[in-house]
């Protein structure tokens, strides 16, 4: 889909879209030779301006969105400007949101479920809206991956708004929860105005909140202005960078990566600084990598699980040693220690602040037995406020992935615009040498519509995973299932022509992936059918009770269960841990692993539920996909989840 200006007799005309319930509603464009422009587009008085889902390396840049002041309808969100459904890859800048009237709620922009891809929001301007940004669920990776980062937007220029940027978590708790880790970076032998967050807030009510459950992020800014300090923001770490001026209109160009089409004397350019920031990021991550655990994290793994009090002492020496490079697995593996000294967990906690940041290691120590003290608890709290080089070096390889995108969106998009250099697979060619999870699904994509079923299934199998996450492994993993779908079309079957069986297949994996992604894009070609989540609708916010505000469900609100397994990935072993008191559970209680045939390949017996944890052997399990299942004494379900992937066995 391409909507932009274009012209009439030498003079420029803006697409507009005006009076309709949904200005643009698009789904499933995810291959690498499509895209998704909207651009230089005017868009007054749609109850919803325009939303897109399961879209990869949209376009949506300097728009117009006028949000009229209409009251939500039963059952419905209030209005608002612009929705990306699990959508990833954008370029996302230089829009103009602005709200009507004061009567009744409008949310400006709403990111729901991104994922761990380096996404921005990039010198968007909001006025006059209820929340002018808004986040839901997963829009953040692991620690040493990217995220969504807010950057030079300006909030409330004209008219303020009540909130300028709100994060809510989804209804799982888990580390992606929330945005980036770092909005904005600061390095101290190198400072840079540009590399800081640089966003102009309104100073009103409310500028950040982001809701308990999102990961407690770090954000950087300097003066010059004094609306780039945000105020009465919550549950996150304020970095003032005194003494760093910033100008906005010099740091804050008009145009970043991505948002423009290169023109052809760019080419070169761009391969050029693609390759060298390639080489500048694998430096910071072969650094992280020798840094983080110590270089060997099964082995810290297994010293920590396996430690018995006599342990104790060399194990605080070995962490302390560590730290600020302890992994939040590891420490929650910590905190579930029994009888490890408090005073040593705290002063580990401490030498680790990220672990206060983390609402997993919240979670572990606010049920640990014995309870920890309240002033234990506050000495972590006020750690979380303390700059490591671990949050450095985190800081550095975001930022680094940030430009690595900008410069890939603006290869895709000039090859996919120049017929030339699609017909010599310059396209292909390109993405074939990523190894982000992003691109290689996209391939994989591009190869199944192209009938090219083994370079599909090449795209995913080759690629190096090394820095994807548990939900990218997931995703691939079920994306090769989708391929296979495709492979067995019947004659005259396409993606907008679905048979019955083939609907059927789509039904099952749709019920039995753990990817939202993946649900919401098999949902999309569902749904013309009358089949899959037809409750589906896009989840809106407000400040006002911090739920959304329509009853209708959406993928993933389920009930939060304690249990919980890791490591994942794994290679010989894996730990599945609960909290019997949350669970409700009594007495001893069956463990069940499932293979992705539905066959129970191994069984474990846990005699008392009270123990919280049971190592599981499955060095001898071929490499794979499996599920958990949790059965009571009497058979019934207590829980089934927690897929995990077990890679070749490597040894320790």
């Amino acid at each position: 889909m391409y909507v932009d200006a274009f012209t009439i007799l030498g003079t420029p005309v803006l697409s507009s879209f005006s009076g309709y319930h949904y200005g643009i509603h698009a789904s499933n464009v995810c291959r690498a030779d499509r895209f998704t422009t909207i651009a230089n587009s005017t868009f007054s008085n749609n109850r919803f301006g325009a939303y897109l889902n399961t879209h990869s390396n949209a376009r949506i840049v300097k728009n117009t969105f006028n949000i009229p002041d209409l009251s939500a309808q039963s059952g419905t969100n209030p209005p608002y400007g612009l929705y990306l459904d699990h959508s990833s890859g954008y370029a996302f800048s230089q829009n103009t949101f602005s709200g009507a009237g004061t009567s009744f709620p409008k949310v400006g922009a709403v990111i729901n479920e991104s994922g761990a891809d380096a996404n921005q929001a990039y010198k968007n301007t909001f006025n006059n809206l209820l929340v002018a940004a808004e986040t839901i669920g997963s829009n953040k990776g692991a620690a040493s991956s990217s995220g969504l980062q807010f950057k030079c937007n300006n909030f409330g220029p004209t008219n303020q708004n009540t909130v300028d940027i709100g994060v809510w978590p989804s209804g799982f708790s888990t580390i992606n929860q929330g945005i980036a880790e770092s909005q904005g970076r600061f390095n101290i032998s190198q400072p840079n105005p540009s590399d800081l967050a640089n966003n102009l807030f309104s100073r009103n009510v409310q500028d950040i909140q982001n809701n308990l459950g999102a990961y407690q992020f770090t954000y950087y800014f300097g003066v010059g202005d004094a609306r780039f300090e945000p105020i009465n923001a919550t549950n996150y770490n304020l970095i003032n960078v005194q003494g760093l001026n910033v100008s906005y209109s010099s740091s804050c160009p008009a145009t970043q990566p991505g948002s423009n089409v290169t023109p052809v004397d760019e080419i070169v350019f761009l391969r050029t600084a693609l390759s060298g920031e390639d080489t500048y990021l694998n430096g910071k991550r072969n650094l992280y990598t020798q840094l983080i655990n110590g270089g060997n994290t099964a082995a810290l793994e297994a010293q920590i699980l396996l430690a018995g009090h006599d342990d104790y002492i060399d194990l605080y020496i070995d962490l302390m040693d560590l730290a600020p490079y302890v992994e939040v697995q590891q420490l929650i593996d910590l905190i579930h220690l029994p009888d490890f000294p408090e005073l040593a967990l705290r002063n580990i906690l401490i030498a680790n602040p990220h672990s206060g940041r983390n609402p997993e290691v919240l979670d572990a120590l606010f049920v640990r037995e014995p309870a920890v003290s309240q002033q234990t608890l506050d000495d972590i709290e006020n750690s979380t406020q303390t700059l490591t080089a671990k949050d450095i070096i985190e800081a550095d390889m975001a930022m680094s992935q940030q430009r690595i995108v900008g410069y890939l969106r603006d290869l895709q998009y000039y090859f996919v615009m120049d017929s030339l250099y699609m017909e010599t697979d310059s396209l292909q060619n390109l993405f074939e040498t990523r190894n982000e999870a992003d691109y290689a699904m996209m391939l994989a994509e591009t190869y199944t519509q192209l009938g090219q079923y083994t370079k599909a299934v090449d795209a995913l199998n080759n690629a190096d995973k090394t820095w994807w996450t548990e939900t990218q492994y997931f995703t691939a993993n079920d994306l090769l299932e989708l391929i296979a779908i495709h492979e067995n079309f019947e004659e005259g079957e396409s993606l907008s022509n679905l048979g019955v069986t083939t609907r059927s297949s789509l039904a099952a994996l749709q019920n039995q992936t753990s990817s939202p992604w993946l649900y919401q894009r098999i949902n999309s070609l569902l749904l013309p059918y009358g089949q899959g989540d037809l409750d589906y609708l896009e989840p809106v916010f407000l400040p006002a009770s911090g739920k959304t505000n329509t009853p209708k469900k959406a993928h993933n609100q389920v009930a939060k269960s304690s249990f919980k397994l890791h490591p994942n990935p794994a290679q010989r072993f894996s730990i599945l841990s609960w909290n019997w008191f949350e669970e409700g559970i009594n007495g001893s209680f069956d463990i069940h692993i499932i293979s992705m045939q539905g066959k129970v390949v191994a069984k474990h017996k846990v005699p008392d539920c009270k123990t919280n944890s049971k190592l599981l052997p499955i060095d001898h399990l071929t490499p794979g996909m499996y599920m958990i299942e949790v059965l009571g004494a009497n058979g019934s379900k207590l829980f089934v989840g927690n897929w995990f992937f077990l890679a070749h066995n490597q040894g320790y």
